[in-house]
C-alpha cells in the first residue's frame, strides 16, 4: 500500500470550478483541467506563491500567480503568467508539507525529468524545472484549454472513430516515450487532456521512471488501481507493456463507457462490444493479455495496428476534422455554441455569399524577367526578403547544400550563410520583418533553425520539420513533417504543425498528407498540398490556421504543389504541370473562407520548369527556381570478380526530365526505363541505342517497369484503374493486361520471381507475394512477416536462385531505414547485411549485390558481409537507378545532371 506521501489526494474544491467529477476515488486532479475563480485571500496560496497580485518568490519573482488550477498527490498547480516571456503557464510546486520528504521530492523531480526528455505533439511539454536555495521545487508547463478524457467520459461512451483517434494520439505520444526508455506508469483518462483543437496531450509523468531503474516495490504497486497492469499490482518490474495494458483499459472504457470486469487474479473477463469491428477485439485482446510477453511489446506496435484499423475505417466514417468539430461541440459549446456553428454553416453554404460567385479574370502577367544565378549545377529554394532587396537560395558546395544571400541582381556577390555549418542547410524562408531566416538543417540530427539575415550563429527551434513558413506576425512558423525531394515520386506522408518561435511549443494543424505549407497574409488560413494515395493526385488545399475541414483549391489530375499566398491574400500561386511542363500558376481565392473565385491562370510559360515561388511584400517581385535538369541512360564495362568498372561510359539515351528506373531484359536485347516528365511514361530501347519505343504515352502514372524472366513482357504499376494496381504489357507495346485486383488496397513496386509464376509487390506499404497461376480475382496477397514490430520490408531484387529477396526495412508510415536486408523465402526470416545503403540489386550468381551508399555504388558479398566501392557519379550529377546485363559484364546506369537557376520576375 502507498504510504501517506503516495496517496492521491482529494482535490480541494473551495477555489475551483470544474466538470470533472469528485466522487471518483481513483481520479487525480490533472493540473490543466480546471477553470479557476479568484483566490479569496493571499493566504490560500501555498508558501512561495501570492494571491492575485503576488509573485512566486520561489521562482525569483518571475511568475505572477493568477489563480489555482488543481491539487494532486504530488503538488499544487496554479495558473500563472511568465513575466519574462509574457505567456500564461501552469505553475506546479510541491506543497510545503512534502518538501522535506526526500522521496516525494525525488519523485516530483522524476516527473519533470521524464516529461522534459520528451518532445512530442501528444505529450505535455515541460518548459522549465528549478529548485530554489530554500529547497522548494517548481516546474512550468503550457496551460491548455480543453477537458480531460475523464470529464468527457462522464457524458457516456465515445463514437468508434473518436475513440480510435484519441487512442492513436495517446499511443503516438507513448511511442516517443518508449523509444526513449520512459514508462509513464499511470495512463488513465484523467491524464489524457483533449485540447480545444482536438489534440490529445498526455499529462502527469509523476510516477514515470526511466526503463531499467529499480521497480517501485517498497512503496507498493504504482499507478491508479483500475488502470494498473497485473505486474503493477504485484509490485513487479514494469516496462512498456504495462503502459499498453493501461491504454487498452482506456480504449475499452471509451467504447463501453466503463472499464472491463476483472477476476480475482486480475485477468480481464470476456467482453462484448457488438458495434465494434472485429479488429477492435483483436487489439484489445492483445493489449489486455495477462502476461506482458503476450501483449504488444510497446506503444509503437500498438499504434501500428490502430493506424491500420483507422485507415480501413476512414472511408466509412467521418474525417478527422469532422470528428474534431464533433468533439468541440461535445466539450461544452452548448446550445449557444451550437447555434453559432449552425449560423456559420448557414453563411458558408451560400445564404450570405452566392452559391456560384463570379469568376474574375486575373490581369495578364507582364513584366521583366531576369536570371539571377548562372553558376554550374542547381540553385533552388529561393526566398525574397519582404522589401525585395535580397534573395536567399540553396546551392551545392563540395557536395553539401549551403544557403546563400545576394542582392536580386544578376551576377551580384553572394554571401555564404552556411560556411560554418557541418551539415546540409536548405529551404530558407525570410521572416516578415526581414531580420531572420528560418531553414531546414541536418546539423544536430536535423530540424528547423533560425539565423540572422546577416549570418552568424544559428539557433535550433525544432528537432523536426521541413519547408518552414512564417506567420504574418513572425511569432510562429508552420512546417511539414516530411521532406519533399521529388513532388512526383513520394513515399512518405506529411503533416503540418505550427511552432511557437519563442518557446518551441507545437500543435498539429492537419491530419492526412500535407506538405509545403504557406500562411495567408492576415493569418486566417494555411495553404498546403497533399497526395491522394488511391488516385495519385497531387491536390492543393487550405485549412483554417487552427485546424478544421480542409477546402480544395485545385483538384484535378495535374501535378499541383507548393502553394504560396499573394501579399494581399487574393491569389494563391502554385506550381503545376497543367500546360505540359512544370510552370507557375495563380488562382483567385477568398483568404478568409478559402473559396476559390476564379480559374487557374499561367504566370510563367517557359520550356524549363518553373517552381518554388516567393513574392516580395508589395507583390511586385516574384522569385522562382527553374529546372533544366537532364538525364542519361549509360553503360560501362564491369568486372564482377573484382568489382571494377572499365572503359568509357557510353550514352544510350540522352533526354530532359529524369530517368527514375532502368531494367535490362534477361535475353540482353532490351532496356526498359521510366521517364519522369510532366507525364510518367515507360520506354524500351536496345542497348546500342536503337529501337527506341514509347510503350504507353497516356495520362496515367505508369511506373517501375520490370521484365518477365522470358523477356517478353514488362510488369509495372499504374493508377489507370482508378487506384494503383500491377499491370503488364508486351515489349512490343501490345497486350496490356491487369495482373492484380485487390479491392481497397494500393498495389505497387512489382518484382517477377525467377520462374515468372509469382510477383513480389507492396500492398498498402507491406511486402506480399501474388500467385500468378490463379485467376485475377483470386490473386490474394500472401504477406511476408514483419522484420520487427512497427516496420515493413520493401523488396528491390529477387535472386536468380529464387531463395532470397533483397531490400530495406522501413518504418510503417513510409520512412526508410538505411541498411540492406535479405528475406529467406524458405525459412521466412530476415538477415541484416549492412547498417547503411539502399536499392540493392542481385548479381546473377545469387551471392553478391550492388547497392547505393551516399552518392556512390558499392559491391557487397552476402556471405561475408564485406563490401567495396565500385563507382561514384561525376560532380553535379547523381545515379537514380542501375541494372546489369545477363552476364554481369555491363553495368547500366540512369544518371541525372542537376541544372537550375534562380529567376526574378518584376511585374509591370
Amino acid at each position: 500500500m502507498w504510504n501517506e506521501t503516495d496517496v492521491e489526494l482529494e482535490p480541494s474544491m473551495s477555489n475551483l470550478t470544474s466538470s470533472t467529477p469528485t466522487d471518483d476515488p481513483n481520479a487525480t486532479i490533472p493540473y490543466l483541467t480546471f477553470v479557476a475563480r479568484e483566490p479569496k485571500t493571499a493566504a490560500e496560496a501555498p508558501a512561495g506563491a501570492a494571491g492575485e497580485t503576488g509573485t512566486a518568490e520561489s521562482a525569483d519573482q518571475r511568475y505572477r500567480i493568477l489563480g489555482p488550477l488543481g491539487e494532486g498527490g504530488m503538488g499544487v498547480v496554479y495558473r500563472a503568467e511568465d513575466t519574462r516571456l509574457r505567456r500564461k503557464v501552469a505553475f506546479k510546486t510541491v506543497p510545503a508539507a512534502l518538501t522535506a520528504n526526500l522521496r516525494a521530492k525525488e519523485r516530483f523531480l522524476n516527473e519533470a525529468r521524464a516529461a522534459s526528455a520528451l518532445d512530442h505533439p501528444n505529450v505535455c511539454t515541460v518548459y522549465e524545472i528549478e529548485e530554489t536555495g530554500a529547497g522548494q521545487v517548481y516546474l512550468t508547463m503550457p496551460c491548455y484549454d480543453g477537458e480531460t478524457l475523464r470529464s468527457r467520459l462522464q457524458r457516456g461512451p465515445l463514437p468508434l472513430m473518436e475513440a480510435i483517434d484519441i487512442a492513436q494520439q495517446a499511443a503516438s505520444g507513448l511511442a516517443k516515450a518508449h523509444r526513449l526508455g520512459i514508462i509513464h506508469c499511470d495512463v488513465k483518462p484523467a491524464n489524457l487532456m483533449i485540447t480545444g483543437d482536438g489534440i490529445v496531450k498526455i499529462l502527469d509523468f509523476g510516477i514515470a521512471r526511466l526503463s531499467g531503474q529499480a521497480p517501485h516495490t517498497k512503496a507498493g504497486p504504482t499507478g491508479t488501481p483500475r488502470y494498473r497492469s497485473p505486474e503493477q499490482v504485484r509490485g513487479d518490474e514494469v516496462g512498456a507493456p504495462s503502459d499498453v495494458w493501461s491504454l487498452g483499459i482506456v480504449l475499452y472504457e471509451m467504447l463501453a463507457g466503463q472499464p472491463p470486469r476483472r477476476n480475482e487474479r486480475g485477468e480481464v473477463l470476456p467482453w462484448e462490444l457488438p458495434e465494434a469491428p472485429l479488429e477492435i477485439d483483436r487489439i484489445l485482446s492483445r493489449s489486455l493479455a495477462f502476461e506482458p510477453a503476450d501483449r504488444y511489446p510497446d506503444a509503437p506496435a500498438l499504434l501500428a495496428d490502430l493506424d491500420r484499423l483507422d485507415g480501413r475505417l476512414r472511408g466509412f466514417g467521418k474525417s478527422p476534422a469532422s470528428r474534431r468539430r464533433q468533439r468541440l461541440l461535445a466539450a461544452g459549446l452548448g446550445m449557444a455554441g451550437a447555434c453559432l456553428v449552425l449560423l456559420a454553416g448557414y453563411f458558408l453554404h451560400g445564404k450570405i455569399w452566392p452559391e456560384k460567385p463570379p469568376a474574375p479574370t486575373l490581369p495578364p502577367v507582364t513584366g521583366q524577367l531576369t536570371q539571377l544565378t548562372d553558376f554550374p549545377g542547381r540553385a533552388s529554394y529561393p526566398s525574397l526578403s519582404p522589401d525585395g532587396g535580397a534573395v536567399v537560395y540553396v546551392r551545392s558546395v563540395g557536395g553539401r547544400s549551403h544557403i546563400f544571400s545576394q542582392a536580386p541582381v544578376r551576377g551580384a556577390e553572394a554571401l555564404d550563410l552556411s560556411a560554418a555549418s557541418p551539415a546540409d542547410d536548405t529551404q530558407p524562408s525570410f521572416s516578415p520583418d526581414g531580420r531572420q531566416i528560418a531553414f531546414r538543417s541536418e546539423r544536430e540530427g536535423g530540424g528547423i533553425f533560425l539565423v540572422s539575415a546577416r549570418g552568424g550563429t544559428a539557433r535550433r527551434l525544432t528537432d523536426f520539420g521541413f519547408n518552414p513558413a512564417w506567420s504574418p506576425d513572425g511569432k510562429e512558423i508552420v512546417c511539414g513533417t516530411a521532406n519533399i525531394a521529388n513532388a512526383q515520386m513520394r513515399r512518405t506522408d506529411s503533416e503540418v504543425f505550427r511552432v511557437d518561435v519563442a518557446t518551441g511549443a507545437r500543435r498539429r494543424v492537419t491530419r492526412g498528407d500535407a506538405a509545403q505549407p504557406s500562411w495567408s497574409p492576415h493569418g486566417w488560413r494555411i495553404a498546403y498540398w497533399g497526395l491522394v494515395p488511391q488516385t495519385g493526385q497531387r491536390l492543393i488545399w487550405t485549412v483554417d490556421a487552427v485546424g478544421g475541414e480542409a477546402i480544395p483549391v485545385v483538384k484535378d489530375r495535374h501535378l499541383n504543389w507548393n502553394p504560396v499566398w499573394s501579399p494581399d491574400g487574393r491569389e494563391l500561386y502554385f506550381a503545376s504541370d497543367r500546360s505540359g511542363i512544370m510552370n507557375l500558376w495563380r488562382v483567385a481565392i477568398d483568404e478568409r473562407s478559402g473559396r476559390v473565385t476564379g480559374k487557374p491562370e499561367p504566370v510563367t510559360t517557359s520550356q524549363q520548369a518553373g517552381m518554388l515561388p516567393s513574392l516580395s511584400r508589395d507583390g511586385r517581385q516574384l522569385a522562382f527556381a527553374s529546372d533544366g535538369s537532364k538525364a542519361t541512360l549509360e553503360k560501362v564495362g564491369f568486372d564482377p570478380a573484382t568489382g571494377a568498372v572499365s572503359g568509357p561510359h557510353g550514352v544510350i539515351v540522352r533526354t530532359s526530365g529524369m530517368i527514375l528506373e532502368c531494367f535490362a531484359s534477361g535475353d540482353g536485347k532490351w532496356l526498359a526505363y521510366q521517364l519522369l516528365t510532366p507525364r510518367e511514361d515507360l520506354f524500351v530501347v536496345h542497348p546500342d541505342g536503337s529501337g527506341w519505343r514509347r510503350l504507353l504515352g497516356d495520362e496515367h502514372k505508369n511506373r517501375l517497369p520490370q521484365f518477365s524472366p522470358d523477356s517478353s513482357r514488362l510488369a509495372f504499376y499504374s493508377n489507370r484503374s482508378g487506384k494503383y494496381e500491377i499491370w503488364s504489357i508486351g515489349v512490343d507495346g501490345h497486350g496490356l493486361a491487369q495482373e492484380t485486383s485487390i479491392p481497397g488496397k494500393l498495389v505497387t513496386t512489382p518484382l517477377w520471381s525467377p520462374h515468372g509464376d509469382k510477383l513480389a509487390c507492396e500492398v498498402e506499404g507491406s511486402e506480399a507475394l501474388i500467385d500468378l497461376s490463379k485467376p485475377l480475382g483470386k490473386r490474394l496477397p500472401q504477406f511476408l512477416p514483419l522484420p520487427d514490430p512497427g516496420t515493413d520490408f520493401i523488396a528491390y531484387s529477387w535472386s536468380d536462385d529464387g531463395r532470397w529477396l533483397a531490400g530495406v526495412r522501413q518504418q510503417q508510415g513510409g520512412s526508410h531505414e538505411p541498411g540492406i536486408m535479405l528475406y529467406s523465402l524458405a525459412e521466412k526470416s530476415y538477415v541484416r547485411l549492412t547498417s547503411r545503403g539502399d536499392g540493392p540489386l542481385w548479381l546473377h550468381d545469387s551471392r553478391r549485390l550492388l547497392y547505393y551508399e551516399g552518392d556512390g555504388i558499392r559491391l557487397l558479398d552476402a556471405r561475408t558481409g564485406k563490401s567495396r566501392p565500385v563507382l561514384s557519379p561525376p560532380e553535379g550529377s547523381s545515379y537514380s537507378d542501375l541494372s546489369l546485363s545477363p552476364d554481369d559484364r555491363v553495368l547500366y546506369l540512369a544518371r541525372s545532371i542537376d541544372e537550375g537557376h534562380i529567376w526574378l520576375l518584376k511585374f509591370e
